[in-house]
């Protein structure tokens, strides 16, 4: 009986539930009981925001998670979600800084989003050096996201659009969070209703069109949001594979709705009260593991084992990305907090 216990998916299934449930709460404490910002030392709630972000990572993973089941799963387009957010950032604020005018703006975003588009898809390649300059571009375009940023701070209320772009649920209030989190509920539960079937063949234009509906929900709610549709899955398939298909598809919304809440409230803790855009902070820690998940797959996938040399480079290259994407976020935290 011990056996059987231990080797039930619903023990792992459990465990990822918890941890879901943690990220949310530690969401839910910060954004409570943590002062924001210099100017406004009294405790300040942001309920309505952590709710919207819950919906946008529920809707989010829950349709990664349902496009897999009908076989239409794409890793390398979480990637091109980045690219298009902060391509299309750059562009607007780019337009709007120069012409001063929204319109110009938006055609700029549509020149920025979709060259880096292109030039990511241009990446999409199964070569394990593919993976590394796929990571070099990632790079680049998380780093030039950061005064992005502080450009569209500056331009007021004609930088939202920029900030939408890369992520932001600061619009959220009222009655509309509490909503749109009830219709990413809603919509979750039909995603895992219809699952199974999907996976059997069986009602797998509704399983498609249920996704896009989802997706496009988490998209209205917080913007282009990259990774979250796919590592939400990804954790809950790595953890507890042998789940039933609407079970991995109800806890792949719950870990998207907690790891959204979590982006969310701790980066605005750490920094004192600003709220950096989601797919920043996001792409900060996603962009590394994504990079080092490739590489392993793509190890696996390849037909031979890659020389000594290229995998020490290859490494190297990888570590070094992720120690620089750590010291950015300190350099970033500390210029926020000095200029708060």
């Amino acid at each position: 009986m011990p056996e059987r216990i231990v080797s039930s998916p619903a023990v792992p299934a459990a465990g990822v539930a918890m941890a879901a449930l943690a990220l949310g709460s530690v969401g839910l404490l910060l954004s409570f009981r943590v002062p924001f910002g210099s100017l406004d030392p009294a405790f300040a709630a942001h309920l309505d925001r952590l709710l919207a972000a819950a919906a946008a990572g529920l809707a989010l993973a829950a349709a990664g998670a349902l496009r897999e089941r009908t076989g239409e799963s794409a890793p390398l387009r979480e990637p091109l979600w980045f690219a298009l957010s902060t391509g299309a950032a750059g562009g607007f604020v780019l337009g709007a800084s120069l012409w001063e005018t929204p319109a110009a703006g938006w055609l700029l975003a549509l020149v920025g989003g979709g060259v880096s588009a292109l030039l990511v898809a241009a990446l999409d390649r199964s070569g394990r050096a593919w993976n590394l300059a796929l990571g070099f571009v990632l790079a680049t375009m998380g780093i030039a996201a950061v005064p992005t940023v502080l450009v569209a701070a500056t331009l007021g209320a004609a930088g939202g659009p920029a900030f939408w772009l890369l992520g932001d649920v600061s619009h959220a209030a009222g009655l509309g969070a509490p909503l749109v989190l009830g219709l990413s509920a809603l919509g979750c539960g039909a995603a895992a209703t219809v699952a199974s079937a999907a996976r059997l063949g069986e009602r797998t234009e509704l399983a498609r069109t249920t996704a896009v509906l989802l997706l496009g929900l988490g998209i209205g709610i917080a913007g282009p949001i990259a990774f979250v549709a796919w590592f939400a899955p990804w954790v809950v398939r790595s953890v507890s594979p042998a789940l039933s298909a609407a079970a991995q598809v109800a806890l792949a919304g719950l870990v998207g709705a907690g790891s959204m809440m979590a982006a969310d409230s701790i980066p605005r803790a750490l920094i004192g009260g600003y709220a950096p855009p989601l797919n920043l902070c996001i792409g900060l820690v996603a962009i590394p593991t994504f990079l080092f998940w490739n590489r392993a797959r793509l190890a696996r996938s390849a037909p031979c084992r890659a020389g000594f040399a290229f995998e020490a480079i290859e490494l190297l290259v990888l570590f070094a990305a992720t120690g620089f994407f750590a010291w950015l976020t300190f350099a970033v935290t500390g210029y926020a907090r000095s200029a708060a």
